[in-house]
């Protein structure tokens, strides 16, 4: 029976392969939320803050793709001379080849601090102690002794120890870690969270001061030198870096509750005075700093990598191959020749040759420490307009080569719309539909009565009407420009996302699936078979009876009816986070959550779609494709059994299994009798201890003489 099984599973195999076409990733816009970023000596390494690992052989100029560090994300990298060390929030993790493959090495609990490494010496500081390894991190050793259990930093100065603590302190030890006393004790408003040496001193910074201390006689007396001149409420030192020009810490710092934060890299050449000349460097919440040749590389927060050649006097963006963007807006123009694209954390992309290359526009961000989170994006004649998610609303008159405040409260904006010489927004408060008849000079409120309501989505349909979906669960219409309004009630608890026209109908994406309105919005029906519970953010059109769903965590969905019917469609996509999907001419393009852009044909989707979903009916049992595929850890797995096809009887023999590639039997999901009906089952891999890694797995259904197979990916 096995044989048999691995025989079926092989031929499934072989079948998918050469079925299955696949989505490329565009080249940009790149950059991401890069987290750490080391100095390996023959490469550098760098982290994005969902664990994916790169490097670089040629200075930070390109970057490659490794492997994936475990856990929610990683916020520290260390090279050592045989090994790798990363951080993350599942622990501290080791990797021998270069990032490809991570080892977990500590679970001390929630803390871990910056590890220390030289040669195979290495220091690992813990909320539960410090450790040491003289192998690379092969063997470990508590050397906590009479220290405090937290312990943020550590180094190696003159041949003692020393460890910065969670009380605000210094402690040195002569010994290797059998016993430690105090070298310095001051009253600050953090911890110790970096040490770092450089010839006979040794420097210390806190974490919630701008200021670096430093002491030449092995801590028996400190320093104090101020990095900023101005006064501030908040500021964070991110980390410490010293070089052979001299001291660069990145900072954030806000001067006040009501100014918004500002930061970036600040150069001392003497430990006494500082200068930050950020020319370039957007934005400016930088994580990491590390020293590779003559050359500064910075891991900001939504821009990637920069890189300063001249001491961090100015910087250029090093993010080739750093695919790693959540995008947050895509659309297009000219039958897809320009492409315009904001992205979390990193501002504002155009590209002018159908999305192949890409160009940051941010120039009047940029005495913003973090780049405005676009959200919405218009284009009325030569104008155009960024609504942000908290800092109003931008214009530019010269294709985003200059942008100026526009108006507009620092509310998030959920949409930007046109109509004739109109310009209509709505925000995330109360009553928040806007109408401007000056190019977005001054703006009118136009709903009123509604004051508990938050507006959650905006399209513009003919002869005045405008539609406004709300957080509460309804679509409200106006049929008058915003003058009167009436409401209609989704139901099912569904929050609308996104409203799109096919001539008369209406589509709504909402956090159920989709909606669907054949009078203009009056009434509105779920139209989710296939997608129930899902939260769709987007929807794109290709004709009347093609549609596809971006959803916030279960990839693609695509209708090939007008919506009566959904499928996933998610091979080779590489997350199911998905922030948008557009038609442009004969792909599919696909923005995501921390992958940048994706494309595909859409030729390959619908053919796919329908030899794997859209066969004609049986009249017997039918399993249908698990969703979300791929899937982590869990999906869904639904089929039917008909009463006619049970010789007669009302109850059948059911069993569901998962098989891996091998034909080894993972997970029994169900074996009992069922009476004839329609039936979905979960299966989680969580809930398997020492479940296999991501790869192809199988599902096979039995009811009677029925026996059907199909493939599942998991994607860890």
């Amino acid at each position: 029976m096995k044989i048999n099984l691995l025989v079926r599973l092989v031929l499934l195999v072989s079948i998918s392969t050469v079925s299955i076409a696949q989505w490329t990733s565009i080249d940009g816009p790149e950059g991401g939320e890069i987290a750490a970023i080391t100095n390996a000596g023959s490469y550098i390494v760098c982290g994005a803050a969902d664990g994916d690992i790169f490097t670089s052989v040629d200075n930070g100029v390109s970057w490659t793709k490794r492997g994936k560090v475990p856990g929610v994300f990683i916020t520290r990298l260390t090279a050592g001379s045989e090994a790798l060390f990363a951080r993350s929030s599942n622990g501290l993790y080791r990797s021998t080849n270069q990032g490809d493959t991570w080892e977990l090495q500590l679970d001390p609990g929630i803390f871990i601090g910056k590890v220390f490494a030289t040669g195979t010496q290495v220091l690992a500081p813990t909320g539960n102690g410090l450790f040491y390894s003289s192998n690379s991190g092969t063997d470990w050793t508590n050397v906590t002794g009479n220290l405090p259990l937290t312990v943020h930093a550590v180094t190696i100065h003159n041949g003692d120890l020393y460890a910065g603590m969670l009380d605000s302190a210094v402690y040195r030890s002569t010994n290797n870690g059998v016993s430690w006393f105090p070298a310095w004790n001051i009253s600050t408003r953090s911890d110790v969270n970096f040490l770092a040496t450089f010839g006979n001193t040794i420097y210390a910074a806190h974490s919630g001061e701008a200021r670096l201390f430093s002491s030449t006689d092995n801590g028996a007396s400190w320093s104090q030198s101020d990095i900023l001149s101005i006064g501030t409420i908040n500021e964070y030192v991110n980390d410490l870096l010293i070089t052979s020009f001299g001291i660069v810490v990145p900072i954030l710092y806000q001067t006040s509750f009501s100014l918004p934060w500002g930061g970036g890299v600040y150069v001392s050449t003497n430990g006494t005075s500082w200068s930050s000349n950020n020319n370039g460097l957007i934005p400016r919440w930088i994580d990491a700093v590390t020293f590779a040749q003559d050359d500064v590389l910075a891991a900001t927060r939504g821009g990637g990598i920069f890189r300063s050649t001249n001491q961090g006097q100015s910087w250029i963006q090093s993010s080739t191959g750093l695919v790693k963007s959540r995008i947050l807006h895509l659309s297009y123009t000219n039958g897809g020749e320009k492409f315009y694209s904001s992205i979390y954390g990193g501002g504002f992309f155009i590209s002018n040759d159908s999305a192949q290359t890409w160009e940051t526009r941010n120039t009047g961000f940029e005495n913003i420490f973090s780049l405005p989170v676009i959200t919405q994006f218009l284009i009325k004649g030569s104008a155009w307009f960024a609504g942000t998610e908290d800092d109003g609303l931008y214009k530019s008159t010269n294709e985003g080569l200059g942008w100026f405040k526009a108006g507009m409260d620092p509310f998030p904006f959920t949409g930007l719309a046109l109509r004739s010489n109109d310009i209509f927004a709505t925000q995330t408060v109360a009553d928040g539909v806007f109408r401007s008849t000056d190019d977005g000079f001054s703006w009118i409120q136009i709903m009123s009565g509604f004051t508990t309501l938050a507006p959650t989505c905006l399209a513009i349909g003919g002869a005045g009407t405008i539609f406004v979906g709300i957080y509460e669960g309804s679509v409200l219409r106006s049929t008058n420009n915003g003058t009167n309004w009436v409401g209609s009630f989704l139901g099912g608890g569904a929050i609308p996302r996104y409203i799109r026209f096919i001539g008369s109908t209406m589509f709504a994406g909402t956090s159920n699936g989709v909606y669907r309105s054949t009078n203009f919005g009056i009434n509105w029906t779920p139209s989710n078979n296939g997608m129930e519970l899902i939260d769709v953010n987007f929807i794109a059109i290709q004709d009347t009876n093609t549609l596809f769903a971006s959803t916030v965590d279960s990839g693609l969905y695509v209708s090939l009816d007008n919506g009566n019917s959904w499928f996933a469609f998610n091979d080779g996509l590489p997350t199911l986070k998905l922030t948008g999907v557009r038609v442009m001419g004969t792909y599919l393009y696909c923005g995501t959550n921390g992958y940048g852009v994706w494309r595909r044909p859409i030729s390959d989707i619908v053919t796919e779609v329908n030899e794997n979903n859209i066969s004609e009916k049986s009249s017997d049992f039918e399993l249908g494709q698990n969703y979300p595929n791929p899937f982590n850890p869990s999906t869904k797995i639904r089929f039917s059994i008909p009463a006619v096809t049970l010789s007669e009887v009302e109850w059948s023999l059911v069993t569901l299994k998962i098989y891996d590639v091998l034909g080894n039997e993972i997970a029994t999901l169900i074996n009992e009798e069922k009476p004839a009906g329609t039936y979905e089952v979960e299966f989680n891999t969580s809930s398997i201890k020492h479940f296999p890694s991501s790869g192809i797995y199988f599902y096979r259904l039995q009811a009677g003489s029925f026996v059907e197979t199909k493939k599942m990916i998991l994607i860890k």
